[in-house]
This record gives C-alpha cells, sequence and structure tokens, in this order.
C-alpha cells in the first residue's frame, strides 16, 4: 500500500490506481491519512462523511437489506473520492512541487495589485477594448498604449483561469466567454485556459461549461472547445461514468448530428498529428537536403544556358534534374498533404518559436490579430500588405496555424525593410493558390470554415505541447488520440457505424494498425462488406505481427469470398511465418488452381515442400521455376540443394556449378558444392570445395567444421559414411594449415 511520504504525483497515480481497481476501503483510508497530514479539516469532514455512508451501506448490504438507491450511493462516493483526491493532490502539489505550472500558480497568487476577480477583469477588457477602437481613429500612439494595456489584462485573465479556475463559479466564466461585448481573442484565450486547467485537474462544473461553449454560435469558440473536450472525454474515461450529470450532458450534447460530425472531423485531425513527426523528419533529412544540393546545379553565373530562344521556355532540364532525383514527387506529395490538412510547417517555424513573445503561455494560445503590440509594426502605413497582397492572404487563409503567423510576423520584423518588398515579391507566387483555397472555402461554406478554425488550432497546440521551453509540466492532450478506442468515446458521442468506419478507414490508411483493428472488429459483418472488414483486421493484425490472428480473419474473409486471391496469399505468407508449412502448402495449392503456372506461386509451392523434406515433389516444382528463371541464383541454390536430397546428384552438381559462376557466391555454396561431390565419392574435389569454403569464410575453419558436423544426418541420409567425417575434417584442417 502506498504511504504518504510519496510526492504528489506518485500518491495521486496510486489513489488513482486503488480507484479503477474500485478497492475504495483502501482509497477512504488513504484520503483520510492525507487530509489529517495536510491539517485541512474541511476535506478531513468530507472524507469523512462519504466514508460512514459507505460504512452504512456496506452494513445494509451485509444484513441483505433491500436499497434500491445502492448503486447511486456507490456512484456518489466513487465520484467524491475521485474529486477529493483531485484537491488533495493539488492542494499538495502547490507547497510542495517546483514544476513550472505551480511556480507560476505561487507567482500568480504572490503578485501584489492584480486583477482577481472575473467580473472586474471582463468588465476592464470591454473598456480597453472599446477604448482601442476609438483612439486607433485619433491618436495611433494612443491606441498602441492601450492595444498594450489590454494585452496584458488578457494574460491576467488566462493565467487567473489556467491556474485558479476552481477559485471562481463556473457562471462567472459563461458569462465571460458568452460575452458578445468582449473581443473574440478574449474569449478564445478564456476556453484555451480553462482547457489547460481541466488537463491538470478534473471538475465536473467545469466540464458541463466546456460542454455549453460547444452550442456557442461563433464558430471559432465552439470548434476551440470541442477540440478541448474531445481529448477531455479520453483522458478521464475512468471517472467520467461515476459523475452522472456530467455523462448526461455529454449525451444531449452529441445528440445534434452536426456535432457528432465535427467531433468526428477533430478526433481524426487529433490522430493526423501523429505523422507530423513523420513528416517533420522526412523533409530535415530527405527534402532539405536534396534541395541543397540540387541548388548547386543552377549555379547563378550559369543561368544563361537554362535558357531556350524563347525568353518565357523553362528548360526541360530543370524538370529532367527534379524527376531524377525524386524531389519533385515529394514536394508534389507535401502539397496534397497540406492541402488535406496535414502540419508540413512544423519544420519551417519550429526554429521561430525562440522569441520573447513565445515564453508566455497564454500567447502559443493567442488567435492571430495584426492588431498585436508585437508585430503591429508589420502593418503600419509605412509597410501595410495590399488586400491582394500575399502576406495578407497567407495570414488570413488559415493556411498557418496562429502561431506559425506570429512567428512569420515576428521574423518578417527583422528583415531589414529594403528587403522586406522582395521578400513579398517572392511570395507572390503562391498568391493564386491562397486565393483558389479562400474561393474553395466560400463555395463549400461554414464546414469548411469550420475544418480550418479545428485543423488551425490544433497545430497550434501541438507546437505548445512539442516546442514550449517548459513542455515536460504538461500533459499532452494530443497523446491521447491513439487510445481513444480503448475508452467509451464512441458510446458517449454516439458515433453511428458509418462515422466509427469513416474514422477506421482513415487510421488505416495512417498505417494505424491497432486502432483500425479495434474499430473494424465492431462493425457489422454483412455478406457484401463482411470480406473486406476480415482482410482489413486481418492485414492489421499481420503488421501488428500477431499471425495467428491474422490467420484467423482471413480464414473468415474467406468464407465471404473462397476464391480471393489476396487473401489466399497473405493467408499462405502468415501460415509459412508461423512454420505451419502444410497449411501454407494447401493454400498456395488452392492458389495455384487460380492462378496457374505463375512462378512466385510455384516457387513457394516448391520451398514448401523443401521444409516438409517432400524432396522428389520439390524438385519438380523447382525445375519448372528454374526453367523460368535461369538466372536467379536463390532459385538455383534451392534446386541444387533439392536435388541433393533427392540423391540426383549430377543435377545437384550442375546447378551448384551455376551458383558459383553467378555473383553474390557466399561459403555456404562451396560447402553445398563439397556435400555432392563427396556423396559421387570424390573425396579430393570435395575437400577442395570445402577449402574454398573456408577462404570464403575468411579463413575461419571452425565455422565450416561446425556446419559439417550441423549437416552429417544429412549427409548420412544421402548414403554418406559420416564414420569418415573426423578424417575429413583432419585432412580439411591438413590442407589450411
Amino acid at each position: 500500500m502506498p504511504d504518504n511520504s510519496l510526492d504528489y504525483k506518485a500518491w495521486s497515480n496510486a489513489v488513482f490506481s486503488h480507484l479503477h481497481r474500485r478497492e475504495l476501503l483502501i482509497v477512504l483510508n488513504l484520503l483520510t491519512d492525507e487530509a489529517s497530514r495536510q491539517n485541512d479539516t474541511t476535506s478531513a469532514e468530507r472524507v469523512a462523511h462519504m466514508t460512514e455512508t459507505y460504512h452504512w451501506m456496506l452494513r445494509y448490504f451485509v444484513q441483505g437489506a433491500t436499497d434500491p438507491d445502492r448503486m447511486k450511493i456507490y456512484a456518489d462516493i466513487m465520484a467524491e473520492a475521485y474529486t477529493m483526491t483531485d484537491i488533495l493532490a493539488e492542494s499538495r502539489a502547490s507547497t510542495e512541487s517546483h514544476d513550472y505550472v505551480y511556480t507560476q500558480k505561487a507567482i500568480l497568487t504572490s503578485a501584489a495589485g492584480g486583477i482577481d476577480r472575473l467580473a472586474i477583469l471582463e468588465e476592464s477588457l470591454e473598456q480597453t477594448a472599446s477604448a482601442e477602437s476609438l483612439t486607433a481613429l485619433l491618436d495611433i500612439s494612443m491606441a498602441r498604449h492601450t492595444a498594450v494595456e489590454h494585452e496584458q489584462l488578457q494574460k491576467r485573465l488566462f493565467n487567473l483561469v489556467w491556474l485558479k479556475a476552481d477559485s471562481f463559479q463556473p457562471e462567472e466564466l459563461r458569462h465571460l466567454v458568452f460575452n458578445s461585448r468582449l473581443r473574440i481573442d478574449d474569449r478564445c484565450l478564456a476556453i484555451s485556459a480553462l482547457t489547460l486547467y481541466l488537463l491538470r485537474r478534473f471538475d465536473e462544473r467545469l466540464m458541463v461549461l466546456l460542454c455549453d461553449f460547444c452550442e456557442i454560435p461563433d464558430d471559432e469558440l465552439a470548434q476551440r472547445a470541442l477540440v478541448a473536450l474531445i481529448p477531455l472525454l479520453i483522458h478521464y474515461d475512468d471517472r467520467l461514468g461515476w459523475f452522472l450529470n456530467l455523462e448526461l450532458r455529454i449525451r444531449a450534447l452529441f445528440d445534434v448530428p452536426e456535432l457528432r460530425k465535427a467531433a468526428r472531423r477533430v478526433l481524426m485531425q487529433m490522430i493526423r498529428t501523429n505523422e507530423t513527426e513523420e513528416l517533420v523528419r522526412e523533409m530535415k533529412d530527405e527534402i532539405i537536403p536534396q534541395m541543397t544540393s540540387l541548388a548547386k546545379d543552377f549555379r547563378q553565373d550559369d543561368t544563361q544556358q537554362f535558357f531556350s530562344d524563347d525568353p518565357n521556355e523553362m528548360n526541360p532540364e530543370w524538370t529532367e534534374m527534379l524527376e531524377k532525383s525524386g524531389l519533385g514527387d515529394k514536394l508534389q506529395r507535401f502539397s496534397e498533404l497540406q492541402m488535406k490538412g496535414s502540419d508540413v510547417y512544423l519544420t519551417t517555424f519550429s526554429t521561430l518559436k525562440q522569441f520573447p513573445f513565445f515564453s508566455d503561455v497564454c500567447n502559443w494560445f493567442l488567435p492571430f490579430s495584426s492588431r498585436r503590440s508585437e508585430i503591429s509594426e508589420v502593418f503600419t502605413e509605412d509597410d501595410t500588405p495590399t488586400s491582394d497582397d500575399f502576406l495578407s492572404l497567407l495570414l488570413d487563409s488559415g493556411v498557418m496555424c496562429s502561431s506559425d503567423c506570429y512567428s512569420f510576423c515576428l521574423f518578417f520584423l527583422q528583415v531589414d525593410p529594403s528587403q522586406r518588398e522582395k521578400m513579398r515579391k517572392a511570395f507572390s507566387i503562391e498568391k493564386r493558390q491562397q486565393q483558389d483555397l479562400l474561393a474553395e472555402d466560400d463555395v463549400l461554406g461554414r464546414s469548411r470554415r469550420m475544418d480550418r478554425l479545428s485543423n488551425s488550432y490544433i497545430q497550434d497546440i501541438y507546437r505548445f505541447y512539442n516546442l514550449f521551453h517548459a513542455r515536460s509540466a504538461f500533459f499532452n492532450p494530443l497523446s491521447t488520440s491513439l487510445i481513444f478506442h480503448k475508452t467509451r468515446l464512441i458510446q458517449l458521442v454516439g458515433w453511428s457505424q458509418e462515422d466509427c468506419l469513416e474514422i477506421a478507414e482513415y487510421a488505416f490508411s495512417k498505417k494505424l494498425w491497432s486502432v483500425a483493428s479495434s474499430l473494424f472488429r465492431n462493425m457489422d459483418r454483412t455478406i457484401n462488406s463482411g470480406a473486406n472488414l476480415c482482410q482489413k483486421i486481418g492485414y492489421c493484425c499481420q503488421r501488428l505481427k500477431d499471425y495467428e490472428g491474422a490467420v484467423e480473419f482471413y480464414q473468415q474473409a474467406e468464407i465471404f469470398d473462397p476464391n480471393n486471391r489476396w487473401t489466399l496469399k497473405k493467408q499462405a505468407c502468415c501460415y509459412r511465418i508461423l512454420r505451419q508449412w502444410e497449411k501454407a502448402l494447401n493454400t498456395y495449392r488452392k492458389l495455384n488452381t487460380l492462378q496457374s503456372d505463375n512462378i512466385s506461386i510455384l516457387t513457394q509451392i516448391g520451398y514448401c515442400l523443401i521444409e516438409l523434406q517432400r524432396w522428389n515433389e520439390a524438385l519438380d516444382y523447382m525445375a519448372r521455376v528454374v526453367y523460368s528463371l535461369p538466372d536467379d541464383v536463390k532459385i538455383c541454390r534451392a534446386v541444387a540443394w533439392t536435388a541433393f536430397r533427392s540423391s540426383d546428384f549430377p543435377r545437384a552438381e550442375k546447378f551448384a556449378g551455376r551458383v558459383l559462376e553467378m555473383e553474390g557466391v557466399l561459403w555456404q555454396d562451396f560447402l553445398t558444392l563439397g556435400h555432392i561431390l563427396w556423396a559421387q565419392n570424390r573425396l579430393t574435389k570435395a575437400l577442395e570445395a570445402y577449402s574454398s569454403a573456408v577462404r570464403l569464410a575468411d579463413g575461419n575453419y571452425t565455422i565450416v567444421e561446425d556446419a559439417l558436423r550441423f549437416d552429417a544426418p544429412v549427409l548420412s541420409e544421402v548414403g554418406i559414411d559420416i564414420s569418415d567425417l573426423p578424417i575429413v575434417l583432419d585432412s580439411l584442417h591438413g590442407i589450411e594449415m
């Protein structure tokens, strides 16, 4: 049993572990001891009350009394136990922990003169927003001063909610977020701060409030709340079932078809973040080095040779160079991934997160606004992009997340003013593509806009949890995306079979075999879809190296579609890996009836027969294969060995000799030839072959000797008197000496 000397994380994890196993008496004792250790009389009274209630419930249960409310009482006690664990762990962490989060909490608490009431802070934000709008028309310097004041209030709001949300009534925060007189970025920050708080500490009231925020008419706020809610439901799956009011609220929220669809989209976008690391690796290790290398072929002093007589015609050699390098295909794939929402900009902007702007947690979650004091110079009258300028289009299109937009502008400010116009001209090549994207948004409407909003925000989140200097102090909600299928998320949201199938297909396309397999297994298998589903589950199992499971599902697929060649090939492959050679042989023979004289299938039949030591049959098949592939060294080796085991020594010698004339000769090839010659009583030649094997094995006599001893039973089976083996070895050793 854990003791109270553990640090707060270990203590709370131990209690949660007992709660997961529903060991409630142990939990109550741990909570009692911890409340006493902290000298927290309020918590001690709450724990004592639920302990007494539980003991009475147990007493009635033992006495056999009828108690229709027993399970409700039990659920209430479990919920209260989770809550008290959070309260006591947070209390201890606030006094003991030196983690970044609790250091910031201590700084916030000790700050003199700070605004700690949400109502006053909300009023101040309204006033500065209004003043900023007025002064912008009259006095630029005053407008900037007001903007800075507003930004300080925003930071205060974010820190208060992130670090001390339990200090406020949910209704206060509700009023602030629903207040349309506030700027949208103020309200967005409040939702993000609430998310950070809830990821650190569960609160049923605030979780219900987050559900309410998902129904706000403003899409940007609603999407931000939904992006927060999905990982929270996964993260707190263990306890949600005990908080009945919250579960009812969640189910009511997702009774709306549009929200169920939006939740599915958000989950798939979260899953997509798992490919970002691989995209970053590919960009850093492959694409950028290739671009650098290729650039050497486009030296400026050789420019003239690349142009033809037509000044507008590009040299076809450029295209040829791109095709040969493979870079063009990779860049095209990255472009397609970007269009689908993949995060292809992390490599570009990760190095631009060192600006002081990103030292504040608040700024990683800030929606992009040109009014921010840190970047306002980019948009001054002397340096204002025109409405059709690429810079404006880039920042407004949603192609880049807000965090990257700030990075871009901060970098832009470091560029010499004389170079900024050149940069804009260079960027203008992308202008049409961005305009097309925005036009497409207008056509597709609200659904596409919400898709871009949620995807952009998820990219902001990804950057914070991967690039923030104190990221180790935070739980990364995106990490839950690969375990959602092990939780009750699907049931809570109420996704249909069609929804789950779409998520499963998406996971399958991203090679997330465990996720896809789990979802596919819960699909209804009709006559039309059964074979396809079973094939995919089998393939997932195969990629997860669960070959027995793969065979099981391939067999089920075979019931729906008995003569599907793909299924049979995969099934036979799994049998081979499991070394179930008879089953593999039968499956390959069935394939051969469907696709007669296929060289690959004949080869596999031959190999199965070799493993089954049915040498004469194997030799018949391998002879047919080698007729079609006379120069395949592996096939020739197999024929030589099979003929040897069939005692067809002339044929064995013929193919062993052919192997030695090919590239990639191994020392084992000379060993095989030696065996064949010894079987024909040509011992002198056999010793020469064995000696060649030693030389090709870098003079390692021992390895050849061990191989000869290992093959002794085989030599005996083909009629060689192995009692002569010691003499042969000594003779070989004498030759090598």
